[in-house]
């Protein structure tokens, strides 16, 4: 998906007179049968939260599809949320491999938490 808007801006007299160099090679991620939403739920958002991800006030067509995430809005369909979810372990910047390991596994148990009720601290008490 990503790599079809990328070769289509590619083809754009904008692209060409900024002098903007194509991309040599694109290779696609799986995206291990979940649906879009739930993509960018756990691929981008985890990112954006821990403010891992930079985001110029230029960038309106992003910023208006973050704004209206997940509701339905004529001209946004999410594709470009959902090319930056699927790319996020590949473009995320170079860590220490120990602070990549805790990064991971605090992702990891953020990813579990969603979804369950407040209250208690995560426990049940019978009364």
């Amino acid at each position: 998906m990503c790599e079809f808007h990328i070769r289509e801006m590619q083809k754009t007299t904008e692209y060409k007179q900024a002098g903007h160099y194509d991309f040599p090679r694109i290779v696609g991620v799986k995206t291990g049968n979940k649906s879009k939403l739930t993509r960018i739920r756990e691929g981008l958002f985890p990112v954006v939260e821990k403010k891992k991800f930079a985001v110029r006030s230029t960038h309106q067509t992003f910023l208006s599809m973050l704004d209206t995430f997940p509701n339905e809005v004529f001209d946004h369909d999410y594709d470009l949320l959902d090319a930056l979810s699927q790319g996020s372990d590949h473009w995320r910047y170079p860590v220490i491999e120990e602070d990549a390991i805790s990064a991971k596994s605090e992702e990891q148990e953020y990813l579990k938490q969603l979804g369950k009720p407040y209250g208690y601290a995560g426990t049940f008490q019978n009364r």
